[in-house]
């Protein structure tokens, strides 16, 4: 009878929030981990890239303080973790824990790859000397991080690629863009539409005109 019992809390243990939560965490940073080993490579065999350093990556708890290098918009000495970030004064992806955890949630590993990605994608654009205004400088983030994730996974079937496009369309902003723009965007960097990140590319695809 004391076996059966402590099979039970054990099997329920095993699907407690407590439990869960450390296994989902592992889970992304594993997926942190596989992901910067692909940028890494892109940029270690990148031709304009190569000969500079590639972004470091921390990751941090929401609200946690980052003094010097990266000053927020009052010009404070420092800045205070509120969501995934990149820095380009000191070249350093911060991406915030509970933003990772919520696009887990939501999306599972693909969600915590393309966060990861995106912010990389403004450390390329940084190194390519790429100055866009917004939602450009975003959308074209998007696209970029998206290619680095069929480096990433290269096996994607075209319906796995058409549901992963999608990751965005609901995070519409001024800055980011429409969800729908960013959704094209993000089809581009997977290949579903023809182009290759460019400004020149991105520009023609999101215009106005081209959809009125």
């Amino acid at each position: 009878m004391n076996k059966i019992l402590f099979s039970i809390v054990l099997f329920a243990s095993l699907f407690s929030p407590i439990y869960a939560s450390k296994n989902s965490d592992k889970e992304i940073i594993s997926n942190v981990e596989k992901i910067y080993s692909v940028i890494s490579q892109y940029w270690r065999e990148n031709k304009v890239l190569n000969n500079k350093r590639p972004p470091q990556l921390i990751i941090l708890n929401r609200g946690s303080k980052v003094f010097g290098g990266c000053i927020d918009r009052d010009n404070n000495d420092n800045y205070v973790v509120a969501g995934s970030e990149f820095c380009g004064a000191t070249n350093t992806i911060l991406l915030d824990k509970e933003q990772l955890r919520g696009f887990y949630e939501i999306y599972k590993a693909p969600g915590v790859l393309f966060l990861t990605a995106h912010e990389a994608a403004h450390a390329v654009q940084l190194g390519n000397s790429y100055s866009l205004k917004e939602p450009f400088h975003e959308l074209q983030a998007d696209c970029i991080a998206s290619r680095l994730m069929t480096f990433f996974a290269p096996n994607m079937t075209e319906n796995e690629l058409k549901k992963f496009s999608k990751v965005a369309i609901n995070s519409g902003s001024k800055i980011h863009g429409t969800g729908l723009d960013r959704t094209d965007a993000i089809k581009m960097g997977l290949g579903l539409i023809k182009g290759d990140c460019s400004p020149k590319e991105l520009y023609k695809l999101i215009s106005r005109e081209e959809k009125d």
